[in-house]
């Protein structure tokens, strides 16, 4: 019996086998070597045949035996439908599992439709600018007939509801089905598809709405449809159908009329929330169309929360107040009424006064102005633990707070909020100076120009002098020309004045003059600069470890007391902390180093791996290395894209002979390898143990680790499944999202009728877990999930709370806003009235729900709330 090389587990009775001369072949389960071991290369059976490769070409043998197609392509890639994609002198095409040609190798680019029943072949040129130009546009089905011939159409598209759109030399568009017949003749100037699989259409200008089979809807007599949008997200399923006069409808993407042709103007804020205008009218309706505010009102705008703002026909230009149920809270008494500058309950509003309009703080609780009617502007102005405002008159600023008192009088040339609870100003000589929202004075009124403050909470003055918070001059302390933040490393912050960069102590102190052109922080003591063009590593009393010699200099990404970089001759070495080359400058590719193991090239560009400790070393001619990982390194054929994995000591344990593009070195005790076919735009996985066995195979999208047992992926319509070591589902469905939530617990999330269903998958215990809550969301690390309800009596409002993964609940569902934050704390805010308090994940009480808003700190335990002021 002959002896192998390599000998492939048997899959359906077949194994792959390498000889001693390292050909490939295949034997059957009696060991009979039915395809000779002739090939350079070879891969195991799919859909009935393997692809074997001979002096870097490729062909098919069958499981006969027979050799069905010779040698004779750069690649071979599988397919939907048992069909295969071949690619010879930069041209593809298409053959069936019995090696016939189904697609000429004689275009550009492929596109499989219909999940690879159909397949549409095309040729690319590029003009001067590289603009492409798409041509010969030719659809095949899997016999082999051409459906659609080569320049009937300029340009062809598949669509979501298997047809194609089309468009001729002469630029007019249509549809065809899979057969290549005519839904809608090339007659048109613009043909888009609708979520209703019905078509918009325009011609000599005119626009209409066909469905499905070209049938009118509308007839091709409008000026314009369009797609409802707000705030950039397309507002399914609505169409704004214009007429010449201005005036509209609004239509489903079926073409169902929702409003008639009375309208000047429509906006779809959601699909239950619409505002249509007539010329003296605007009305609040639902999706059905149906008014739902009073006939008489001229505009409308939604303002905070609870509260409208509105004009009638009778008085257009005066504006009131009236809240949702449409019941007039003021009498149409302002010129204007700014609902973008609210804070909490208070917003600005304007009237003429002495034929000149001035602006007040009004307070929508109460309808009553905060402050008289004397400001320009009025504008908020965000500020912890503060409501305030800043206001204008005559060209000068100040600042009121909520309940209008005046904080800073409208005397300053400019201001700003510079730290949470101080104020940068300008006074009258356009000198700055550093006030506390109480008005006490921190800088004084004597600096041209205040920077600030930094990471460390200091303000900078032209002057070069720093100050804190409070105001108190730091003595002595330079100034930087060249510095935005100081960011402390190992007690050293990088600064620089125009000499260059250097480095300060923590007394704000020149540790290390600033004499480089470019200087990085210190780690493990040592920092990597740059002096007079050249690089090199300094320690921290800045004297020169590695002299400043090198053209780049860099440290290695797994070992900071490691520098790899390159000289005058442009070939890589590695120095240690002590400079000592450890690998002479020869490589012509960076360093990498991992654990006692560097990777490099040597003079002859093979690459090498070498053990620092014992000085071991291994050198590759024709193979690429990984660097080792779980004590196995995987090694990449630079001629035939095959790849194995050696141990330390050198050897091969196993051989893959997948032609494959890339891989993973081992993690969690399987390595993973992969080839990417950009015709069908999928990519087959391949799973190794670190015995070489072949774990399973997929034909995929993507492919992810989860656990070390378990795998995720997408198929081909972006589904999501999950697979054990053999390859097998774990559970039938297909998701459309995935949150991993920790090592066994994961988020999935399915799309149904519109709706999105959720569950919680236990990998361990392989249940899934259907749950009842209208949104869920959920972050790794954390033990608990953000779920929400939608209450019928608030629309489509929806409260959150928290619920464990056992299904316990942390927190009702009683919260307008709530976030996890660190995983360890939630902060939340109720509806009405709005209030915001924090919660730890028991959902015991941290600070009690009575402020007005919150924001989480730079730090892990800092909680900053803005407080209300009543």
């Amino acid at each position: 019996m002959a002896t192998y090389l390599y000998q492939s587990p048997f899959r359906q009775g077949i194994a792959l086998v390498q000889n001693q001369q390292e050909k490939y072949g295949f034997i059957n389960q009696d060991n009979v070597e039915f395809v000779p071991c002739q090939y350079d290369s070879a891969t195991m059976f799919s859909s009935g045949v393997a692809r074997v490769a001979k002096d870097g070409l490729w062909g098919l043998v069958d499981t006969a035996g027979k050799e069905i197609v010779p040698p004779q392509y750069e690649s071979i890639a599988h397919a939907l439908q048992g069909c295969l994609v071949v690619m010879h002198g930069e041209k593809t095409g298409v053959l069936n599992s019995a090696g016939k040609e189904i697609v000429p190798v004689e275009y550009d680019e492929l596109e499989d439709c219909d999940n690879g029943k159909l397949w549409l072949a095309y040729n690319v040129s590029y003009d001067e600018s590289g603009y492409p130009n798409y041509v010969d546009y030719t659809l095949y089905n899997t016999a082999g007939k051409k459906i659609i011939a080569p320049n009937k159409y300029a340009e062809m598209q598949y669509l979501p509801n298997n047809t194609f759109w089309v468009k001729t030399a002469e630029g007019t568009q249509g549809v065809v089905d899979t057969a290549g017949r005519k839904i809608l003749p090339t007659q048109y100037q613009y043909v888009v598809i609708t979520e209703s699989d019905c078509y918009v259409v325009s011609k000599n200008e005119k626009y209409g709405i066909l469905d499905a089979v070209g049938k009118a809807i509308l007839p091709l007599r409008y000026e314009a449809i369009t797609f409802c949008y707000h705030n950039e997200d397309i507002v399914a399923p609505y169409l704004i159908v214009h007429k010449k006069n201005g005036i509209r409808a609004l239509y489903d993407s079926a073409g169902k009329e929702i409003l008639p042709f009375v309208y000047t103007d429509i906006w779809v804020k959601s699909p239950t929330q619409i505002i249509f205008k007539t010329a003296e009218k605007t009305y609040l309706g639902d999706h059905t169309g149906t008014p739902l505010s009073p006939p008489d009102l001229a505009q409308l705008s939604f303002m905070s929360e609870g509260y409208l703002a509105y004009t009638t026909a009778q008085i257009p230009d005066k504006w009131g107040i009236m809240n949702y149920s449409f019941e007039r809270l003021t009498e149409q008494i302002f010129d204007e009424i700014m609902m973008e500058e609210a804070i909490g309950d208070c917003i600005t509003v304007s009237q003429m006064h002495d034929n000149e309009t001035r602006q007040a703080l009004y307070h929508l609780p109460t309808l009553q102005t905060r402050t008289p009617f004397e400001y320009e502007a009025i504008y908020p102005l965000y500020m912890e633990d503060y409501v305030i405002f800043w206001t204008q008159n005559k060209a000068r600023y100040g600042i009121i707070d909520s309940e209008g008192k005046t904080l800073f009088p409208c005397i300053y040339r400019d201001l700003r909020v510079a730290h949470p609870h101080n104020i940068l100003l300008k006074d009258e000589n356009h000198k700055e100076g550093l006030m506390s929202i109480e008005g006490e004075v921190i800088i004084p009124f004597e600096y041209d120009e205040i920077i600030g403050p930094d990471a460390d909470e200091m303000f900078l003055v032209r002057n070069k002098y720093y100050f804190d918070t409070k105001g108190n001059p730091l003595p002595s302390k330079p100034y930087f020309a060249q510095i935005t933040e100081l960011t402390f490393s190992e007690g050293y912050a990088i600064a620089g004045e125009d000499s260059g960069w250097g480095y300060l102590d923590s007394h704000y102190e020149w540790a290390i003059p600033p004499v480089f052109e470019t200087a990085y922080a210190f780690q493990q003591g040592l920092a990597v600069v740059k002096q007079n063009e050249l690089w090199g590593v300094i320690n921290t009393k800045g004297e020169w470890i590695i002299p400043a010699q090198y053209e780049y200099l860099q440290r290695c990404e797994f070992d900071a007391t490691y520098f790899t970089g390159f000289g005058k001759e442009y070939v890589y070495g590695l120095l240690n902390a002590q400079n000592e080359v450890v690998v002479p400058f020869v490589s012509s590719s960076p360093i990498e180093k991992k654990d006692d193991w560097v990777r490099y090239q040597n003079e002859e560009n093979d690459y090498v791996l070498q053990n620092l400790q014992t000085h071991q070393k291994m050198v590759f001619q024709h193979d690429e290395p990984y660097l080792f990982s779980e004590k196995l390194a995987l090694c990449r054929n630079l001629y035939l894209n095959t790849y194995h994995f050696i141990n330390e000591k050198g050897k091969s344990p196993f051989v893959i002979v997948y032609n494959l593009q890339d891989g993973e070195a081992f993690q969690m005790g399987t390595a993973m390898l992969w080839r990417y076919d950009e015709l069908s735009g999928m990519t087959e996985y391949y799973v190794f143990d670190t015995k070489g066995e072949l774990l399973f195979e997929k034909s995929l999208l993507s492919l992810s680790r989860w656990t070390k047992n378990v795998f995720y992926g997408t198929d081909a319509d972006y589904k999501y499944s999950f697979f054990n070591l053999k390859g097998e589902t774990l559970i039938p469905e297909t998701f459309d999202f995935i949150t991993i939530l920790s090592p066994e617990k994961a988020l999935l999330e399915r799309i149904e009728d519109d709706k999105r269903i959720y569950y919680l998958f236990d990998v361990k215990l392989k249940k899934l877990k259907k749950l009842p809550y209208y949104h869920v969301s959920g972050q790794e690390g954390c033990s608990v999930l953000k779920v929400g309800k939608q209450f019928a009596k608030h629309g489509d409002t929806v409260f959150y709370g928290l619920v464990s993964f056992t299904g316990k609940t942390v927190l009702h569902c009683l919260y307008l806003e709530l976030e996890v934050v660190k995983n360890n704390y939630v902060l939340v805010k109720t509806k009405e009235p709005s209030y915001c308090g924090v919660f730890d994940m028991k959902g015991d009480v941290i600070v009690g729900v009575g402020y007005e808003d919150f924001m989480w700190g730079t730090n892990d335990i800092i909680v900053m709330f803005r407080a209300k002021i009543l």
